[in-house]
């Protein structure tokens, strides 16, 4: 029978209160096998001199504990709006690629393999993704693979969920970058509740879809208003999560699981909570996986 024996990581952002460097300390000492680094984040961290590329090697060794790269989702300096690495705003799509390429360097920097990205998105509400736009994304990906191909890193871009002015979130149009991009650099970084909001059953379409081309895995908790919620704050069904480790299972997928369950923007951050949030959300993950006989 097959096991599921991933590294499991969740995000330096879900420590907030904590610089990079010293959430990996927290990680490890909860069990974590790594963690997912905003690039957003560490970069501010940075820049304040709250930590240093050096600081988070030395973690990393320290601890010996593994990671990924998620992109930068805002400028931090100008975060009023989202990245757009398709937008018809040639000076907010340039920016959007330079801080993309940016988390490629430092994923390279780190000594880490995987980088998720997201995908471009329109640039108004109800806004047709018209042949422009897809022309403009794959351009993107294009750039963005090239580079990453010479840094040694891989890029799993993330299908998104069902949101306004987001285009890519299905199947088929993941597989369309993929075809016009062509490279072994370049594959999927599946996210469970992404694909839980284009229906109940997407999340294993999804799964029977990819293969060898999942790079990376997000799983979290859901609710009404809120995605990536931790899982005792979820409101779906834990089989959904169930026949998601399952199909990871019998595919054999070997690479991280991320937990991006948290609660900002649902209480008070502290690093206490901070530290019980994390602490549950893995606590959770290791019932689930036993209760299904792959540990």
């Amino acid at each position: 029978m097959p096991k599921l024996r991933n590294p499991i990581v969740t995000a330096n952002a879900i420590l907030s209160c904590f610089s990079t460097a010293e959430a990996m300390d927290i990680l490890a000492k909860a069990g974590y096998q790594g963690m997912e680094v905003w690039a957003d984040s560490l970069d501010k961290e940075i820049e304040q001199g709250r930590t240093s590329i050096e600081d988070v090697k030395a973690a990393l060794e320290r601890n010996r504990i593994g990671g990924v790269i998620h992109c930068p989702l805002r400028d931090w300096k100008s975060p009023e709006r989202k990245l757009s690495i398709c937008s018809k705003d040639e000076h907010w799509r340039k920016k959007s690629l330079e801080l993309n390429l940016k988390a490629i360097d430092l994923a390279h920097q780190l000594g880490l393999r995987i980088i998720t990205i997201h995908p471009g998105h329109t640039d108004e509400d109800g806004e047709t993704a018209d042949d422009e736009y897809w022309q403009l994304q794959i351009d993107a990906f294009r750039q963005l693979t090239a580079h990453a191909e010479k840094r040694g890193v891989f890029i799993g871009f993330e299908p998104m969920e069902n949101r306004p002015k987001e285009f890519v979130t299905e199947p088929e149009h993941a597989q369309r970058i993929l075809h016009e991009v062509g490279s072994v650099n370049l594959g999927i970084t599946f996210d469970l509740i992404h694909a839980y909001t284009h229906g109940e059953d997407m999340p294993i379409e999804f799964l029977d879809w990819m293969d060898e081309q999942i790079f990376h895995v997000h799983v979290s908790g859901h609710s009404e208003n809120k995605t990536h919620v931790p899982f005792h704050m979820t409101e779906m069904n834990h089989s959904y999560l169930d026949k998601v480790f399952q199909k990871l299972a019998d595919k054999g997928y070997d690479g991280f699981i991320s937990i991006e369950g948290h609660t900002r923007g649902l209480c008070e951050q502290t690093g206490e909570h901070q530290k019980e949030i994390i602490e549950k959300n893995l606590e959770y993950i290791h019932k689930e996986i036993k209760a299904l006989h792959l540990e």
